[in-house]
């Protein structure tokens, strides 16, 4: 539950949008300092 949580606030920032303009593609592997994670689009 926390998971998701934290993904809809990432994208409710904007997060995924800046991500996708940056070239992330479905299912890179994302690190945002100490925290990694899969971007699933």
């Amino acid at each position: 539950e926390s998971v998701k949580r934290f993904s809809r606030q990432l994208r409710g920032m904007g997060v995924d949008d800046a991500l996708r303009e940056r070239g992330a593609k479905d299912g890179d592997i994302i690190r945002l300092l100490e925290f990694e994670f899969e971007f699933i689009d």
